[in-house]
């Protein structure tokens, strides 16, 4: 029911065009003015209150959010319904979307699927990881219906809002 509940959440922010995914998402300093300097060059529009989800802890981007009211940031590991619904906009890295394609897709336990992305950026950081580097180079349809697919359980078509922040 859990499970249900979230690809519903999810499914919600890709149809609304309320999901942005980033190639990569790191800063070299914790400072609260380089991280507004990145959301303000998002789509976000009207959005008020902005949860970012990251795959792993970043202690640069947690300490750079947390002076900003009107964002959160998260480990996917803890996603609820709650945090998807009081949030306008949800903003994760492409690593992000991998867990959740592995946990709510797959079937992959939490736990194995942190494991899987930790492995793969350690391995991007030798080389990039075949699987990083052929989701990247899929056009914007195909991986919005990927997450879609995902997201729902279904083959609806969805729309994405997709940005890149070379950091």
């Amino acid at each position: 029911m859990r499970r249900l509940a979230i690809r519903s959440a999810l499914s919600d922010k890709v149809a609304n065009e309320k999901l942005i995914v980033l190639n990569d998402l790191s800063i070299e300093a914790p400072r609260t003015k380089d991280m507004v300097a990145i959301l303000n060059k998002l789509p976000l529009e009207d959005s008020k209150r902005v949860l970012m989800m990251l795959p792993q802890r970043d202690e640069n981007i947690v300490l750079s959010l947390r002076n900003i009211p009107t964002a959160k940031v998260q480990h996917v590991a803890s996603i609820n319904v709650v945090e998807l619904l009081k949030h306008d906009c949800l903003i994760m890295p492409l690593q992000t979307v991998r867990w959740l394609e592995m946990v709510f897709g797959e079937g992959v336990s939490a736990e194995e699927a942190s494991s899987r992305i930790a492995t793969a950026t350690e391995d991007s950081d030798e080389e990039e990881s075949p699987e990083i580097a052929a989701a990247t180079e899929d056009s914007d349809e195909e991986e919005s219906s990927e997450i879609a697919a995902a997201a729902e359980g279904s083959d609806d078509a969805a729309s994405e809002t997709t940005a890149s922040e070379e950091a």
